[in-house]
């Protein structure tokens, strides 16, 4: 599904200091199946800017289409799929439940679906499908959460800093997961995340976010071949021109 955002403003009114201005003329066209990730300091907007694509919050100004129709029909088409930091699971349900949950909410008559236990095997949880969230560690947790955003066959997938909780050897093997799983669906990606390190490696185009009010300051194109080698001269070269656009 292809993204186009055209003249996004948004203004928050905060109650007794008026109004905060966080994004500000932001133009925007994602190709369908491109993988594209958000860097920028923090607070200048980009979980605002995905709450607005996800039609959680709706721009003061500004056009959003998601392929044909805008986000609100998207979202009850079940085209987009919402990941964040907080795994949100049901702590009562067990693992399989809170995969099998979202597509007993949201049935999909008109799709395929892989079933949750296939979408367990996906991600390499199969052992666990009986164990409740509390058992396991935050990568595992994750994971469930990954099945979970899959469980609906979404064309759009919106991922805000997913595995920033995690430690970095845990966040690299789930931001590899994510890969596999992109190249297998075809989704169209937009990822939020604080490192640099994690946009090269994922993205297919990095966008850099100025400082509030947000708009989008530069974008850096990574050709690199998947699987990235990081220690690769290339990739370093594509880390400090990122770099140096954030500390303009």
């Amino acid at each position: 599904m292809r993204l186009s955002i055209v003249g996004l403003n948004h203004t928050y009114s905060l109650p007794r200091k008026g109004s905060l201005q966080v994004l500000k003329d932001i133009h925007l066209e994602v190709q369908s199946g491109e993988f594209v990730a958000l860097i920028g300091p923090s607070g200048c907007g980009k979980s605002t800017f995905l709450r607005i694509l996800s039609g959680l919050v709706t721009p003061c100004r500004g056009d959003v289409r998601l392929g044909d129709s805008d986000p609100s029909k998207a979202i009850a088409r079940k085209q987009v799929s919402w990941m964040a930091q907080n795994p949100a699971l049901l702590p009562w349900r067990s693992v399989l439940d809170n995969v099998t949950l979202s597509q007993k909410i949201n049935p999909q008559n008109s799709r395929i679906l892989m079933s949750p236990q296939e979408l367990l095997e996906l991600v390499k949880l199969t052992d666990f499908s009986t164990a409740y969230p509390f058992t396991l560690s935050g990568g595992m947790q994750q994971r469930v959460v990954l099945a979970r955003t899959l469980a609906s066959g979404a064309d759009v997938w919106l991922m805000d800093e997913p595995f920033t909780a995690l430690d970095e050897l845990t966040r690299e093997a789930l931001s590899l997961e994510v890969l596999n799983l992109w190249a297998r669906f075809h989704a169209t990606v937009l990822w939020v995340t604080h490192s640099i390190q994690e946009a090269v490696r994922l993205a297919d185009r990095v966008l850099v976010m100025s400082p509030r009010p947000s708009h989008i300051s530069n974008q850096v194109k990574v050709s690199l071949p998947r699987p990235r080698d990081e220690t690769s001269t290339a990739f370093q070269q594509v880390v400090r021109t990122l770099r140096e656009n954030l500390s303009l």
